[in-house]
């Protein structure tokens, strides 16, 4: 048809999700880190590398983060906040 544009069709709307393993570290004066990783058994080998108990980890835990585009998950990685000055 003539005058009539094309359709435009927008980036695909399904969600990304991003999935890693967590444990928190127990350690009740603060001190200490919690473990991030890609799969299960990453988590459990760092654990162990630590040198320090199991009993001293929470549980592993999943953790899913929806997504819509890589500045999207930027900021929810940052908690929505960036200094802009330089």
């Amino acid at each position: 048809m003539l005058g009539r544009s094309p359709t435009r069709r927008g980036p695909e709307t399904a969600k990304r999700t991003l999935v890693y393993w967590h444990a928190t570290h127990l350690n009740e004066d603060g001190g200490g880190y919690d473990i991030r990783t890609r799969t299960k058994k990453e988590a459990r080998r760092w654990m162990a590398e630590t040198g320090l108990p199991r009993e001293a980890f929470g549980p592993i835990k999943k953790v899913t983060v929806p997504y819509d585009s890589t500045f999207d998950l930027f900021c929810s990685a940052i908690g929505g906040w960036i200094s802009e000055d330089r």
